[in-house]
This record gives C-alpha cells, sequence and structure tokens, in this order.
C-alpha cells in the first residue's frame, strides 16, 4: 500500500472509531497520525550524503512514551461501551493509558463486566514489526518499530469468558529545536527515523552538536612534524632507511636527479595518512600516499575559512581564518594571507615565497636569488583540470610532468591521475610505474636503470614492504604489524638494520572541538604515544624509549644505553614544553642542557654543561649565574624569518643584518644591498648583507683590541650575489644577461629559423630568436596528444584562441620564407579553422586554415587572403583530414608559392576552387609593416598543433619530399639568461664560466691563469669524463666511471694511471686499487665499524693488517697490528 492511501485509509478509520470510543482514542490515534503523516510530508533525505567523513549532521528524533488504547470491542457497542465507561471509573487511569499494566487492568475489568471471568492477565503479546494488520475495526497498516522504538503495534488478549480484545500502541517522535523530521522507507512504510537541521550546511561543512542552527566548516588537523634542532633523532626519530616507531610510519624520499632553480625534484612517500585515518587527498602527483616537491597546493574550505596546505613532503599545514588573520594550529611556523584572486605562504623553514590562485594552485615560488613558475593545462588526457605541467626558472630552464589517468577512473576526473614522467630540457626522462591499486611500483632513469617498490602484504596494500636496487637486488625491506605500523627496516648484511617491538602500540584518535566564535570543527588525527617500547639496532643491542604525547604528536622523552667498556648502563632524557619545544635534556653522560624559546618557538638561550640537579628555571633568565664549566648561548632572530640576527656565546659574538633589518655597524640605519622588489608578502628579500665575528671581553662588551671580521654583500635586482666585500679584498660576481645559442649542423638553415614552437611541456619558442609567445583565450599546452614528444599546443574552437608571437622578424619582404608545422583537427565543423595568420601592409593576411561552409571547407593557402582570387584551395577538406596528424608547409621561393600537405605538393585553385589548377602562384610582394603573428587565428583552430616552425630567407620545399620523423631540432645552448659568468677574487684573479647545458650544468670553465676545463656528464648527471687544456701543450684527461647503482668505480688519471673502487652488497666501500695491483681492503660489521684494514701488494700478499674490536656503545675497545 502506498503511503498517502494508508494515511487516507487511516483517518477515515480515526473518525469511525473516535465515535464509538470517544476523546481517549482519538489522543492515542492523534499521535499516530501526526507520525505517519509528518513522515509522508518530508521529502526521503538520504543523511549519509549529509555527512561529513563519518560526521553526520542527521541525529535520531526523541521518542516520548507510548501510548496504549483498546482498537476493537466488537458489537454489540452499547453494552461493551457501558462496561468500559465503568471500568474507567472504577480504575481511575489516565488518559491516554501510558502503561502496559494499566492495558492489562483495563482488559480484565471489562472481561469480568462482560462476562464476570475476569480472567485477563500478564503481559499483551504483540505482534511482531513487518507484521500486517487489518480485521475491519482496528486502524488497517503494518506493524511498524524503529530502532526498536513502537511508531504503531498491535496485540491481542484473550479475556477468561473468550473474549478476545485488541490493543493499539504507538508513540510519535519529535525532534529537538532547529531539527525537522526526515521520512526514509523502512520496510515499505516511510517513517520519521532521523531528525535533519533546518539550517541546510553547504558542503564542506557540518551542523553544529551545540547549536543546531549553526553550520562549521571544517578542520582537518593532522599532527606534522615540528621544526626542532634540538630534539633526539628528530621530532618522531627515525631509524635506519627511516621508520619511525613513536607513530608506526615508514617514510622513504626519492631524488630523481632533476632539478629546476636548485631545487631538487624529490619524491616522498609517508605512510601517516594510512595510519591516522585523516581524509586523504588524492594528490595529482604520483598515487597514494606519495608527494613531491613542487605538487604542493591549498586545499580551499567553506569559501576561504579554512585552509589545507600541502607542502609537498607528506606534510599539511591547516590554517584558519580568526578574526581576518589566518592561524595555524600549535607550533607551526610558517603564515599565510590572503591576496587577490589568491594565497600567499611564506614558508619560514626555506625562506621562500609562495602564491597560490584561488583554486589552490601554486603559480610562483620565489626567494632570494631564485623565481620559479609553475604551469597548469586545462583537461591533459580528458583528466581534467588542475594538472602541473611544467615549473621554470629566470633562465628559461624547466621540468615537465606528463600524466596518465588510474586504472579504471572516469574521464574529466580532476584527481585521478598520476604521473607517467618527468623530463628536463636535456632530454632526460624519468619514467613511472604504478600497480593497480596506484601505488608507485618503479622509477626508470635514462639508460634503463630502474628501482622497483614493492608492495607485497594483502592485509596492507598500501605498505612499502621493499625495494628492488638498479641492479635487479633487493636491496631494502620493511616490516609490518597487521594494523600497519611498521616494525623493522633492514638491508643486505644487517647493516642500518633496526626492529621495534612494542608492549603497547601507537594508536590514533580523532579528537573534535567546535569552535563557535570561528564556526570552525576542529577534527585533530592525534596519536596517543606507545609504551613498552624497545629498539634492536644492527650491533644487537636493545634500548628502551620512552615518550610522551605533545599537540597529538609523540615525542621521544627517554632512551636507555647499554653498559660498555668502562662505562656503566645509562639513560637519556627530554622535557618538552605545551607545544613540543625541548626545555631540558639530559644525555647519557649526566649532562643537562637548559632551553628557552621565543613566540615562534625559535631557541633563544641554551644553557650548556649543567650537572642534573641544576635548575634550568635559575640559569636560563639573562644575566643568571652559571656554575663553573657551564656556558649560555643567546640568540635573536630575524622578525620574519627563521634567520638569525645574532648569536653571542663565551667571548664571542656573531651578527647577521638582512635587508631592511637595522644595521648595528652603520647606526642601526636599515641595511640597503640590494635592489630586489619585495616578495609576493610584501617583506624584503631575506638576503645578508653583512655578516660580522666580535670578540667579547668577559662582562659581555666587545673587546676593541681584537679586530672584528666584518663581510659586507651586495646584490643585483633579481637577488643574485655581485660583491662580497672583507678587508682582504672583494670578490666580483658576474651573470650572463642574454641567453646565447651556436648554430647546430643537424639544420642548414638554422640561422633563419625565426620561430620553433615544439608544444613540448611549456609554450616558447626554441629557436635562436627566443621568441616571448602569448597564449590568448583558451590557448595552452597539453598532454592529450602530441606527433613527437608528449605534448602539443592545443585549441578549442573557440573565437579568439591563438598563441600571439612579436613581429619582429616576420617582415620577409620579397625573399622566401618557410611556413610548417603539424595539425590534428578534432572534427570537421563548418567554420573557419586557422592554423595561423600574418597580418601585413594595409590589411593583408598571410594565412594556410580551413574555410568554412562557403569554401567546401577545404584546406586554404594564401599570401593575401582578403580576396577569393588570393585564396588557394586544395581538394583536401575538414571531413577528409580530421582526426589524424598531418604535415603542412607553406613556402615562396623567387616569388613562386607553394603550398604542402604530408609532404606532396598540392595542387590548388583559387576564387573558391573555381580556378585553373595550379601546384604554384605566382606573388612577389613585399610582405612588410606586420601588425600581427598569431598561431591558429581570430577563427580559431580546432584540436591540436605540434612542432610550428617559421623559416625566413629560406624555402625548405619546393617539390615532394619525406616529411620529418622527428622533432625539428634545436639550436645548441651556450649558456642562458641569468647563468654565472665569471667570478673575480680579491687579487684581480677572473675565472669565466663559458659554457652550460640545458640543466644548468657547467660545460666549460677557464681559470684565471688561461686553462680550460671541459666536463662531461652521465644521464644522472655525474662528472663522466674532465679534460683540461692550455696553449701549447696537450689536454689532459680524466675520465669517472660508475656501477648501475651510480657509484665510483673508477677513475683513469691523465697520466694513464687509473684506481678502482669495490662496494659490499650494502653499498658501502670495501675496497680501493690501484693499477699496478696494490689494493686496501676493508672489512665492516653491521654498524659500519672498520674492524679489519688489510694493505695488499700486487701479489695479493697482504702487507699490513689493523684489527679493532668495539664495545656495545660502537666505541673502539682495542687496535691490533699485524704485517708480512
Amino acid at each position: 500500500m502506498e503511503v498517502s492511501e494508508s494515511i487516507k485509509n487511516y483517518a477515515g478509520e480515526v473518525r469511525r472509531v473516535r465515535r464509538v470510543f470517544g476523546r481517549l482514542i482519538f489522543v492515542l490515534s492523534l499521535l499516530t497520525i501526526l507520525s505517519v503523516g509528518r513522515a509522508a510530508i518530508a521529502a526521503a533525505t538520504d543523511c549519509e550524503g549529509m555527512s561529513v567523513d563519518g560526521r553526520a549532521q542527521c541525529i535520531a528524533p526523541t521518542y516520548p512514551p507510548v501510548g496504549y488504547a483498546v482498537c476493537d470491542i466488537g458489537p454489540p457497542y452499547g453494552y461493551k461501551i457501558a462496561a468500559w465507561n465503568a471500568c474507567s471509573a472504577e480504575l481511575a487511569v489516565t488518559n491516554p493509558i501510558w502503561s502496559e499494566a494499566d492495558v492489562v487492568a483495563y482488559a480484565n475489568c471489562f472481561d469480568r463486566r462482560i462476562s464476570g471471568a475476569g480472567g485477563v492477565t500478564g503481559s499483551v503479546p504483540w505482534l511482531p514489526p513487518g507484521t500486517p494488520y487489518n480485521d475491519g475495526s482496528c486502524v488497517g497498516g503494518t506493524v511498524r518499530e524503529v530502532d526498536g522504538h513502537p511508531i504503531w503495534g498491535v496485540g491481542n488478549k484473550t479475556g477468561g469468558s473468550g473474549t478476545v480484545f485488541a490493543f493499539t500502541r504507538g508513540s510519535s517522535p519529535t525532534c529537538p529545536a532547529g531539527y525537522t523530521g526526515v521520512g526514509m522507507n523502512l520496510r515499505g512504510v516511510s517513517e520519521l527515523v532521523r531528525c535533519k537541521p533546518v539550517t541546510p550546511c553547504a558542503p564542506g561543512e557540518v551542523q553544529s552538536a551545540t547549536n543546531p542552527n549553526t553550520c562549521l566548516s571544517v578542520a582537518e588537523v593532522p599532527e606534522t612534524e615540528k621544526v626542532c634542532a634540538t630534539c633526539p633523532g628528530g621530532k618522531h626519530a627515525g631509524l635506519g632507511n627511516p621508520i619511525y616507531p613513536l607513530t608506526g610510519a615508514k617514510r622513504q624520499s626519492v631524488d630523481t636527479g632533476l632539478s629546476v632553480g636548485g631545487i631538487p625534484l624529490t619524491l616522498t612517500y609517508d605512510t601517516t595518512p594510512a595510519l591516522n585515518g585523516l581524509p586523504a587527498r588524492r594528490l595529482r602527483s604520483f598515487g597514494r600516499l606519495w608527494s613531491s616537491t613542487f605538487h604542493r597546493s591549498i586545499e580551499v574550505v567553506s569559501g576561504g575559512r579554512v585552509l589545507s596546505a600541502h607542502r609537498g613532503d607528506g606534510r599539511v599545514t591547516v590554517f584558519v581564518l580568526k578574526n581576518g588573520v589566518y592561524t595555524a594550529d600549535g607550533d607551526e611556523v610558517d603564515k599565510v594571507v590572503p591576496i587577490s584572486g589568491g594565497y600567499v605562504i611564506t614558508d619560514a623553514r626555506t625562506q621562500r615565497v609562495e602564491t597560490y590562485n584561488s583554486q589552490g594552485l601554486l603559480t610562483k615560488m620565489e626567494g632570494a636569488g631564485l623565481s620559479l613558475s609553475f604551469l597548469y593545462g586545462p583537461a591533459p588526457n580528458g583528466l581534467g583540470s588542475g594538472y602541473l605541467l611544467s615549473v621554470s626558472d629566470l633562465s628559461g630552464r624547466s621540468i615537465s610532468f606528463r600524466y596518465e589517468m588510474e586504472a579504471g577512473s572516469e574521464p574529466e576526473s580532476s584527481t585521478r591521475g598520476r604521473i607517467a614522467e618527468v623530463s628536463d630540457p636535456t632530454g632526460r626522462r624519468v619514467a613511472f610505474g604504478y600497480d593497480s591499486a596506484s601505488n608507485l611500483t618503479a622509477a626508470t632513469w635514462p639508460g634503463g636503470k630502474t628501482i622497483q617498490f614493492l608492495y607485497e602484504l594483502a592485509s596492507v596494500p598500501w605498505a612499502m614492504t621493499g625495494r628492488i636496487n638498479e641492479t635487479g637486488v633487493r636491496d631494502r625491506t620493511w616490516s609490518y604489524d597487521a594494523a600497519g605500523f611498521a616494525t623493522a627496516t633492514s638491508q643486505p648484511l644487517g647493516v642500518e638494520s633496526y626492529s621495534v617491538a612494542y608492549g603497547s602500540a601507537p594508536s590514533y584518535v580523532v579528537q573534535s572541538t567546535e569552535d563557535l566564535a570561528t564556526g570552525v570543527l576542529y577534527r585533530r588525527y592525534t596519536a596517543s604515544a606507545p609504551s613498552g617500547l624497545s629498539v634492536t639496532g644492527p650491533n644487537s643491542q636493545t634500548s628502551a624509549w620512552t615518550s610522551a604525547s605533545v599537540l597529538g604528536a609523540p615525542l621521544l622523552t627517554g632512551t636507555s644505553q647499554p653498559a660498555g667498556s668502562g662505562a656503566g648502563a645509562s639513560a637519556s632524557s627530554t622535557l618538552f614544553d605545551a607545544v613540543g619545544n625541548v626545555v631540558q635534556r639530559d644525555d647519557v653522560s649526566g649532562a643537562r642542557t637548559c632551553y628557552a624559546y621565543d613566540a615562534a618557538n625559535r631557541e633563544i638561550t641554551r644553557v650548556e654543561g649543567l650537572g642534573t640537579s641544576a635548575s634550568c628555571a635559575a640559569v636560563l633568565p639573562a644575566g643568571a649565574a652559571l656554575p663553573a664549566g657551564a656556558r649560555r648561548v643567546t640568540t635573536a632572530w630575524h622578525p620574519d624569518w627563521r634567520l638569525p640576527s645574532s648569536e653571542v656565546q663565551s667571548l664571542r659574538k656573531r651578527g647577521f643584518v638582512y635587508q631592511g633589518q637595522p644595521d648595528p655597524l652603520n647606526g642601526n640605519s636599515p641595511a640597503s644591498c640590494t635592489t630586489a622588489p619585495a616578495l609576493a608578502n610584501g617583506r624584503p628579500v631575506p638576503v645578508l648583507c653583512r655578516r660580522f665575528e666580535q670578540a667579547l671581553l668577559a662582562n659581555g662588551t666587545v673587546d676593541a683590541s681584537v679586530p672584528a671580521f666584518v663581510e659586507s654583500r651586495a646584490y643585483d635586482s633579481r637577488g643574485r650575489l655581485v660583491t662580497s666585500s672583507t678587508a682582504a679584498g672583494t670578490t666580483t660576481y658576474t651573470y650572463y644577461p642574454t641567453s646565447l645559442y651556436a648554430l647546430s649542423d643537424s639544420d642548414p638553415a638554422m640561422a633563419n629559423t625565426v620561430l620553433l614552437v615544439h608544444g613540448e611541456g611549456a609554450l616558447s619558442d626554441s629557436s635562436i630568436r627566443q621568441q616571448p609567445l602569448t597564449p590568448v583565450g583558451n590557448a595552452a599546452v597539453i598532454y592529450s596528444d602530441a606527433r613527437f614528444g608528449y605534448s602539443s599546443l592545443y585549441f578549442d574552437g573557440s573565437n579568439n584562441s591563438y598563441v600571439s608571437v612579436p613581429t619582429s622578424d616576420f617582415n620577409f619582404g620579397t625573399g622566401d620564407f618557410t611556413i610548417e608545422g603539424w595539425f590534428r583537427l578534432a572534427a570537421a565543423t563548418g567554420n573557419y579553422r586557422y592554423l595561423f595568420n600574418i597580418t601585413w601592409g594595409s590589411g593583408s593576411n598571410m594565412l594556410v586554415r580551413f574555410g568554412d561552409g562557403g569554401f567546401g571547407l577545404r584546406l586554404q593557402y594564401a599570401v593575401d587572403g582578403n580576396t577569393h582570387p588570393g585564396v588557394y584551395g586544395s581538394a583536401e577538406t575538414q571531413n577528409s583530414l580530421a582526426g589524424t596528424w598531418h604535415h603542412f608547409a607553406l613556402t615562396r621561393q623567387a616569388g613562386a608559392v607553394r603550398g604542402f600537405l604530408d609532404g606532396k605538393l598540392l595542387t590548388l585553385r583559387n576564387n573558391i576552387y573555381g580556378g585553373p589548377p595550379v601546384t604554384s602562384f605566382m606573388d612577389s610582394r613585399d610582405i612588410s609593416n606586420v601588425s600581427s603573428v598569431v598561431i591558429s587565428g581570430g577563427a580559431s583552430f580546432y584540436g591540436h598543433i605540434d612542432d610550428f616552425r617559421v623559416t625566413k630567407g629560406v624555402a625548405r620545399y619546393t617539390a615532394d619530399f619525406s616529411p620529418p620523423t622527428q622533432a625539428f631540432p634545436d639550436p645548441e645552448l651556450v649558456y642562458a639568461a641569468g647563468d654565472l659568468t665569471s667570478v673575480t677574487n680579491a687579487a684581480g684573479h677572473v675565472t669565466t664560466f663559458t659554457k652550460y647545458d640545458r640543466a644548468g650544468r657547467v660545460l666549460q670553465m677557464t681559470d684565471p691563469r688561461g686553462i680550460t676545463t671541459d666536463y662531461s656528464y652521465s644521464p644522472t648527471g655525474k662528472v663522466t669524463r674532465m679534460v683540461v687544456a692550455a696553449a701549447g701543450v696537450d689536454a689532459r684527461v680524466t675520465t669517472y666511471v660508475y656501477n648501475d647503482l651510480d657509484l665510483l668505480v673508477s677513475v683513469q688519471e691523465p697520466d694513464g694511471t687509473s684506481t678502482s673502487f669495490a662496494y659490499d652488497e650494502a653499498q658501502r666501500l670495501v675496497s680501493v686499487a690501484d693499477s699496478r695491483g696494490n689494493r686496501v681492503r676493508y672489512s665492516l660489521d653491521a654498524s659500519g665499524n672498520r674492524v679489519l684494514e688489510e694493505v695488499l701488494d700486487p701479489q695479493g700478499t697482504v702487507r699490513r693488517a689493523v684489527s679493532r674490536s668495539f664495545d656495545a656503545l660502537d666505541r673502539v675497545q682495542q687496535i691490533r697490528f699485524g704485517s708480512n
């Protein structure tokens, strides 16, 4: 039965029963109608969809006491009603009936008065939920309960006279203030089972548990790594190839060997998000639990009320807007401020400033001498927007990223892509592989060297259990317990091998706190400290660890140490303040160190060399007396950065003066040593203008009898060091203002190439002209398709979507030229589709395009396309060419203009394809006064354009030719703008750097004596060859050879001698030999101690030997010497 029909029938039945039994039954029936009616009126709402990561907005209703009533007493009504009224007066039970005992009493009285039997006793046998019921008098329907609460029930009692009494029971659920009922379909009937907030909350918000009319933004706050130079073993104390016993996490870093702007691209694996329950955000980088140096982003929640900053190394910092200021939780030192169109983060650790757009994408990174730009592309491979395509520095060098779709993910998903390949301008490419769970499983470097990562546990499929190195040997193993806590790390031969045992493992909890003043619900993902923790190291010695949880992070508070040679067993201990700063530390030798900090958690005072009975409170204040042998170190800091401005210790003071800060050696005037503009956060570039060191007297004043050391520095407008001056003189640095390229033999016409656009990773001109290119509209570089490489220019077909090029090099005059490239038309349409357009003279247009329907959609060529006679069309159309890659070319040679497609000279017709067929047409007009040069055009191309090249003064093709099978060659880089040119020392000696590669590595330098050194590099960036040459002498060549693990295995000297190196399975040096056969051999224990050192002659005879034994603390216990 439909709900609406059930309500209609039920209402009619109530009216009939009311007439018979009066107000008592009506009251109960009305309660039931309100319950069913409210459920029917309320829309069925999915309360699960109204929850955020398990915190539901819907709550259970309140169920009032159950009411009872007689439903069917059967005819004759008059006689039975009299008996009913008599019982009501006799029992004096209030209406409605609120207890089952009173229901039984009524039934007993009623039966006695009807039949005299009076045998009704015990409970009413209620029909089970879901039972349909309708006997013609009682209300028809289905017995219903919600969470054990009766909503509508029917039961029968048989009296001693054999009379059957039918009863009903029911309750009307209600919702608290601020909530309204939500009906859900249970057992085929809609019931009020949840209460939803009257005030709906936006996505990313939840209802307040204490104020239902208030929606709260959710701040998911993980415990994060603390800046703590004094924490023993770091904040969480990592072991070996690191596992972190205090949290159970495993971290792994992978250096790709690629970098830009001096910042390496490093990948970081961290199991913490899999352990702490923090809702994982799929970052657009290297798959599950991996992050990347450059893949940083801000997750903007609730319109910017909460910002979650992903920092590129697995860390997440959460900022909440309070009183107009973004504030981080706990001891975080980074800062974020809103700007027009985005946000700026100040990274106090690196002294860099990061700019993000309104979508939370990192667009710029700045620092002293650093400026990186981040390019994002639309819909690479159908993956959606927001994918980082490339990162480039001021010299134009870059690294580029190519993505693939995760297995099973849907197109246009903006968070399910992963990086398939990374490349740099030298052509070096690092490829990545994944398993079905999107775990990163392989990284392959140039030359085929591959590292594999293993995930072998079905119970925790995200846990990295091993690594196979470039030689195919497993050289790392990690173990985990059933919950995913890392319990062991090992390498071959037991090197750097540690195991962990817990009495009680760390546990993760979520603590929720509502801040109604700021409208934020904090969900802090914290870890409780383990107990009974012991660690066994490579030497099989076991240490007991103790810890405590501060701000949700377990911190190491103590370790035990076994007895060693001449030393008994001992322990260290550490005390922390409320935000996790170390305030007292006792080492295993019994020496105490005390610490004090400023409001930014930076150390300002340290007192060392104390006994364990010393009070930190007594020795830390300035001027406090110190015990004999103790030393105080005080540090002052830059107001904006984590940079020291002064450090004072016994009899010495060091000072550091930064741009814009008071200079104590210049009357505290603000230092000014650079013309570099302020950073995006409005602060000066934090370059060091001056540093000095002064001797102090015992009373702390400067000792004028000792000359101070002072170094003064100056920087250019980009924050690069240009001079460094001391009393000994000045060292000067110069930089190349522009890039220089050398012509390549691979293209005889390279000097004539005025534009070369590969569309590879970034929008740039690779010709020697280095033209600045400007995308307009939706023009972009994307990875969805490419003729060569892995990306190309893409135009979406919307008008005014093109790439603009400066005009100065396109005044061809009456001379020859070649304009060519590759295109892939996405689909045939009835519109014009321009491949390029050059506007010259008084509005003439040189072009290659597809005509519109009036031109038959034909591929057309023109030097002046403003008239029908000037436009020459081919037989090929949008329909015939769409969907595949084609090469096109327009050339002019001695006034003869020709069109080519896929290397074939085309037969063309003008006048809307009505003219005579020609393979060339004459047009030697002076192409000058060029006012516009664009790839695509105002009537935009629809699809991809790749390897677009313009050659001035040369007609590359005059007859059929074979289209190129690889990308057009680039000129050879000599140096890029911003590369270091020279260093001149204080004596006037000049070292020049004359050649660099596209990765920014020095290829050639000349020292002050005129001696030139040339360098060659391996695919992974190792120096493989060094050639030293001087006028009048033979060049001296040194060669370096590396194995597949990039370990140096031999050095060939210029005189022909060589040195070779050998390593054990743990990649430790164990042998060094010269070319004559002499050798030094080492034996190492698992801790890396050199237990045996032997010198062998060419015949293999040991000529000298040194053996050593070590105690449990890895201290030398005994040394023995021997020889033959």
